[in-house]
Order: C-alpha cells, then structure tokens, then sequence
C-alpha cells in the first residue's frame, strides 16, 4: 500500500504486485504515458542516489515487453482462476447452508400454523 501510494504521487498508478521480502515489484499504470512517465521518474531517482551515495544493493526497472510480458500475464490469470475456484466452492456451501435454513424454517412455519389452525372446542353443559 505504501509502495502503491508513493508511486502514485509520480504516475497514476492502477496496481502493485509486490510481497513483503520479494526482490521483484511489478507496478500496473493506468496508461501507457502513465507508464513511461514512471519509468523515466525512477530511473533518473536511481541514477541520482547512486551519484549521490551509491546503493547498496543496485536496483534496476525495467519495461515488461514480448515473452516476459506474456508470461507475466499467464501467471496472473492463473492465479485468478485458482482464486476464483476456491471462491466459488465457498460461495456453494454457504448457499446450501442457507438453503437448508429457509427449508427448516418454512417447516417450522408449517408447523406453528397447523397449531394455530387447530383447535379445541369445549361444549358447556351448564347452559340453562
């Protein structure tokens, strides 16, 4: 969330893809302007620090394009429709949970009103 609202500040940033302790971030822009906008942003920020102080650890960016990007994009949807399949298998029990609730309690209404429709008359002897 931090990482996605700094960059937000540089570009319109749509999506971050990063987990705490991965070596690799991969950002979504809003357009392509949007991208190369960042792009330049950060590479001109990384070339001043290290001018200025020199990194520890070089980092690098770069544009994700052809095989790279394509599989990219493979890797996402799968992970998609792996989420979207265990989603979907919770959506299911909960609906057959809930319908048998509505059974139990349109039987529990059958129920009360059989009572209320039932009743006892007395006959009183005592009219005179």
């Amino acid at each position: 969330m931090l990482l996605k609202r700094n960059l937000g500040e540089i570009s319109s940033v749509r999506f971050v893809d990063f987990n705490a302790g991965d070596h690799t971030a991969f950002v979504r822009c809003a357009s392509a302007t949007a991208t190369d906008k960042l792009l330049q942003s950060l590479l001109t920020a990384m070339a001043r620090k290290n001018a200025d102080e020199g990194m520890r650890r070089p980092a690098s960016v770069c544009l994700l394009s052809g095989e790279e990007e394509q599989d990219y994009w493979r890797k996402l949807t799968e992970s998609r429709e792996k989420t979207r399949a265990t989603q979907t298998t919770r959506n299911r029990s909960s609906k057959k949970r809930l319908s048998k609730q509505v059974k139990r309690l349109s039987a529990m209404e059958q129920v009360q009103q059989n009572r209320s429709t039932s009743h006892v008359v007395f006959d009183d002897d005592n009219t005179n």
